[in-house]
C-alpha cells in the first residue's frame, strides 16, 4: 500500500485504551473516541431494511448496487445534487421514484429499461396457463455516480424475484463464473509493467442477452402493464434476479468473444479472456456486465470494442476510471497504475454517521482480543444491539477489504466471527475501524513498471500465529502476493484445522499461499503467452 496523504499515517501507533462496554439505553452512548455508539438515523436505516429482508436477493442482482448514500465531499462539504431530496436517496419503488421532485428523469430510465427489454424480445405477453404461478418482480433503482460523487446518471433495471422459482422445473444449473478480486488487480499490475491501455465497457442490460433454458411465467413490471390482470410474461430471455440468469449471460458471452472475436478463456480463471495476434495483446477480465481491456495500444481497444457493440448493446466508457466502485489512474508516462476506493470510504463513514469522526493509525486496538465472551448474554443485552447496524458495516467493508485494502483484511476477518451475535465491544471495534478508514481514505495499491522483473513475477509472504482465536483454538493465516510492488491478491482467515504447533501453522499458512501463488502465476502466464494453461505442479 502506499502510504496515505495523511500526514497523521506516519506517526508511531499509539496504545489505545479499550473502551468498558457501554449502555445501549437513554442517550446514544460514546465510544473511545467521542463519537456515538450508534444513533437514531442508522438504527431507523437498519429497521426499514428490516421490512425488506424478502427483497434481498431480487436487490443484488444488480451488479454495483449500494445502498443510499449521502456524498460527503473531501472538502467535508455535500454534494450540491444530494441537498435535493429528489437524489438524497434512491427510491424503493416505482410508486415513490414517481412521486419525487425528479420523477421526469425517473420515468426516462424506466423507459429506457422497458425499450432495452422490447428490443430483446423479452418475452410473449399471454395469458397465464392454469395452475401457473408466475414469478413476481420488482424494480431496482440506483443513482450512479462518478468518482468524486457527482450524479452521473438514474438507473432503473426490472429485476424477478427468482426466490419464488422451483428448482428442476424453473431452473436447473446456475452456476456461473465472473473474475475475482485478485484477477482484476492482476490483470492491472500487467498493464503498469507491460504499459499495456486501460479502457472500460458497460454492458448494457447483459442479462437480456441469455437464451432461458425453462418456461418462465413472470408478472407483468409495475407501472407498466397491458391487458388484463391475467395476463402474463412469458421469459423468452434471462432477465435479472432469474437463477438462470447469470449463467446463461455468461454462456452468450464466452460464446462471442471466444467463437467470434477469437479470445483465449483462461483455464483457471473464470471470465477471464486473452486476445494474441502478432504483437497484439489483450487482458479481458470481465465482472458480470463490466469489462476492462488492457491492451498493447489504444486502437487495438478501439477496434474490439467496434467488433463487440455488433453483438451487444454497450457504452464505450473509454479510459478506464471507475470500474466496480474503484478509482483507477493510470499514467503511460510514469508507468503507473493506481487503485483506490476514497469515494467508497466516504460514502461508508456518512452512512454509518462517522464522516466528522477523528482517525486513528492501527485497524485495531492494539491488544484487543474479541470473542464470543462479549456477545450478549441476556435478553436486554440482545434487546440493546437489536438496532446497532453491525452486520451492515461488516458488508460494507467486506468489499472494502478484498478489493484494494490489503491492511484491514485482518480486522474484517475477524468481526465477521461475531456478525450473527455482536456484543457493545464487537461494534466498538467495527467504529475503531472506521474511525482508521477516516484517517486513510487516500491510501492506495500502486503499480510501477519499474519493480517489474519478468524473471522473478511474484513477492509472496505469509505468517500465522498460534492457537490465537480463543473460542476455538484455531490459528490465523495470512498471505500477500506482489507484482510489480503492491498487492494482487491477499488474505487474513482462520485455519480449518487445529494446529498443534507454531510450526504446524507457519505450514498450513505457506500452503495456502503456494496455492495462491501457483493460480495467479497460471493466470499471469495465460496473459503473457496468450494460452490456456492447465494447472502447475510446485516444487
Amino acid at each position: 500500500m502506499a502510504p496515505p496523504h495523511d500526514s497523521s499515517s506516519s506517526l508511531t501507533p499509539k496504545q489505545e485504551t479499550v473502551s468498558p462496554p457501554l449502555t445501549l439505553t437513554g442517550t446514544p452512548a460514546r465510544d473511545n473516541l467521542g463519537s456515538p455508539l450508534y444513533s437514531d438515523d442508522i438504527a431507523g436505516k437498519s429497521r426499514d431494511r428490516a421490512h425488506d429482508d424478502s427483497d434481498d436477493d431480487a436487490a443484488t442482482a444488480d451488479d454495483d448496487e449500494h445502498d443510499e448514500l449521502n456524498i460527503i465531499g473531501n472538502d467535508g462539504t455535500q454534494d450540491a445534487h444530494v441537498i435535493d431530496t429528489g437524489y438524497a436517496s434512491d427510491p424503493r419503488s416505482y410508486k415513490e421514484a414517481m412521486s419525487r421532485s425528479v420523477a421526469a428523469e425517473w420515468a426516462q430510465a424506466f423507459t429506457e429499461e422497458m425499450a432495452a427489454h422490447e428490443r430483446n424480445s423479452m418475452w410473449e405477453l399471454i395469458e397465464c396457463p392454469p395452475g401457473v404461478c408466475p414469478v413476481d418482480n420488482r424494480w431496482v433503482l440506483k443513482t450512479k455516480r462518478c468518482a468524486d460523487g457527482t450524479i452521473k446518471r438514474l438507473k432503473a433495471r426490472l429485476v424477478a424475484r427468482g426466490f419464488t422459482q422451483r428448482p428442476g422445473i424453473d431452473y436447473f444449473e446456475t452456476y456461473a463464473p465472473t473474475a475475482p478480486p485478485p484477477a482484476i488487480c492482476t490483470t492491472t499490475a500487467l498493464a503498469a509493467a507491460l504499459d499495456l491501455h486501460l479502457h472500460s465497457i458497460d454492458i448494457s442490460n447483459a442479462f437480456l442477452n441469455g437464451d432461458i433454458d425453462a418456461d418462465i411465467y413472470m408478472c407483468q413490471p409495475e407501472g407498466f402493464v397491458l391487458g388484463g390482470r391475467n395476463m402474463v410474461c412469458k421469459l423468452n430471455k434471462g432477465i435479472y434476479g432469474t437463477k438462470q440468469g447469470a449463467r446463461v449471460w455468461e454462456i452468450k458471452l464466452r460464446q462471442i468473444l471466444v467463437e467470434e472475436l477469437g479470445f483465449c478463456a483462461i483455464y483457471s480463471a473464470g471470465s477471464i479472456f486473452v486476445y494474441r495476434n502478432g504483437n497484439d495483446l489483450v487482458l479481458l477480465p470481465f465482472h458480470v456486465d463490466d469489462g476492462t481491456f488492457a491492451s498493447s495500444s489504444h486502437e487495438l481497444n478501439k477496434t474490439l470494442v467496434a467488433r463487440l457493440a455488433q453483438f451487444f448493446k454497450l457504452r464505450d466508457l473509454g479510459p478506464t476510471e471507475f470500474p466496480l466502485s474503484i478509482a483507477v489512474k493510470q499514467d503511460l508516462v510514469a508507468g503507473t497504475v493506481e487503485l483506490s476506493q476514497c469515494q467508497y470510504m466516504i460514502e461508508i463513514l456518512n452512512r454509518f454517521a462517522m464522516s466528522s469522526c477523528a482517525s486513528v493509525t492501527t485497524p485495531m486496538a492494539l491488544g484487543l482480543c474479541l470473542s464470543r465472551a462479549d456477545s450478549p448474554q441476556t435478553d436486554e443485552e440482545c434487546t440493546g444491539m437489536t438496532n446497532v447496524p453491525h452486520g451492515n458495516a461488516i458488508g460494507a467493508l467486506l468489499y472494502l477489504a478484498t478489493s484494494t485494502r490489503p491492511d484491514i483484511s485482518f480486522t474484517v476477518a475477524t468481526l465477521c466471527h461475531f456478525i450473527a451475535n455482536p456484543g457493545v465491544k464487537h461494534w466498538n471495534a467495527v467504529k475503531h475501524l472506521l474511525h482508521y478508514l477516516q484517517g486513510t481514505k487516500d491510501a492506495r495499491l500502486v503499480y510501477r513498471h519499474d519493480l517489474f522483473d519478468l524473471r522473478n513475477m511474484f513477492t509472496a509472504y505469509c505468517d500465522a500465529d498460534h492457537a490465537g482465536n480463543v473460542d476455538n483454538g484455531c490459528s490465523t493465516g495470512g498471505y500477500v502476493l506482489l507484482i510489480a510492488g503492491a498487492a494482487v491478491s491477499w488474505s487474513s482467515r482462520l485455519q480449518t484445522i487445529t494446529a498443534l504447533s507454531t510450526t504446524e501453522a507457519e505450514y498450513v499458512a505457506a500452503v495456502d499461499a503456494g496455492k495462491e501463488v501457483v493460480e495467479v502465476c497460471s493466470v499471469s502466464l495465460a496473459h503473457l503467452y496468450g494460452h490456456c494453461l492447465l494447472p502447475i505442479p510446485i516444487s
